[in-house]
């Protein structure tokens, strides 16, 4: 019997961002390639700077759980910007 945490069988849960319903890899733009994470607050502060021109320290301070598989619009203006995670 093998020790709990070293099981082959074990899944690692990874969280991806999406924009719209879509990957956010999916966009093809240069430097943000990754839209994968292995934490849910990776992916969180990933989410906010993709739609937001903040710096990384700026998105930790405003960093809010978000809830998993449920699209949150991020848009400054009248365009939304659908942000949402879902376990990969």
């Amino acid at each position: 019997m093998s020790a709990p945490g070293n099981s082959t069988t074990e899944k690692h849960i990874m969280y991806q961002v999406f924009q719209d319903g879509k990957p956010c890899s999916s966009y093809k733009i240069k430097g943000w390639n990754i839209d994968t994470f292995s934490t849910k607050r990776e992916a969180e502060i990933f989410a906010l700077l993709w739609a937001y021109p903040y710096t990384r320290e700026i998105a930790e301070a405003n960093h809010k759980p978000m809830k998993l598989n449920v699209p949150v619009d991020y848009g400054m203006t009248e365009v939304s910007v659908m942000m949402e995670i879902r376990e990969a």
